[in-house]
């Protein structure tokens, strides 16, 4: 079971990271919601970066690459995509920079997002600790997400008192052995 453990021995800035170990998967990480970063600052590039350190020595080099998930829904109908930065190969003598470019896009409403890390080399779920998590609209101009205004529907004043709906059905099937007229039985 994966855990996550405040550090102070092991830090790139500040005072504490963040050890992570008992991965299970390759995207078993500690992740940040950033649904109301991005619905503040709108749609667009994001620089998105974290410093990394492998906890065992025996992990000489492993790929590694963080990536950013976006959640969005385009109609009402949900929809999502994974966006990555480039592999980084990281190591345990020192804390590694990964960092790269996404651009966060939808079409009219923008439902939830995370970032996280996620390692490339499939299996290898070693421990880690990260610190730093940055996420920084490239252009540093704010365009939040204003949802869409439903419109209500017109009321219709000058309808007839009774309105008539109808169908008409026509089964015209036949079998190709009867002709018109004849009785399909």
């Amino acid at each position: 079971e994966e855990t996550l453990e405040e550090n102070e021995e092991f830090v790139q800035e500040g005072e504490m990271s963040c050890f992570v170990s008992g991965r299970t998967a390759s995207w078993s990480s500690p992740y940040q919601d950033i649904t109301e970063i991005v619905k503040e600052w709108g749609k667009g590039e994001y620089i998105i970066s974290a410093y990394v350190k492998l906890s065992s020595p025996s992990e000489k080099t492993v790929k590694s690459s963080m990536m950013v998930v976006t959640h969005h829904q385009k109609d009402g109908i949900p929809g999502g995509a994974w966006l990555s930065t480039g592999t980084k190969i990281v190591n345990s003598e020192s804390f590694t920079k990964i960092e790269g470019t996404i651009n966060i896009d939808w079409e009219e409403s923008y439902a939830s997002g995370i970032i996280y890390l996620q390692n490339a080399s499939g299996g290898n779920n070693y421990d880690y600790y990260v610190d730093d998590f940055s996420m920084v609209k490239k252009d540093g101009v704010k365009n939040p997400h204003v949802e869409p205004t439903p419109m209500p529907i017109e009321k219709v004043d000058n309808r007839a008192e009774k309105t008539l709906v109808g169908a008409i059905r026509w089964d015209a099937w036949v079998k190709t052995r009867k002709k018109w007229g004849e009785i399909n039985v």
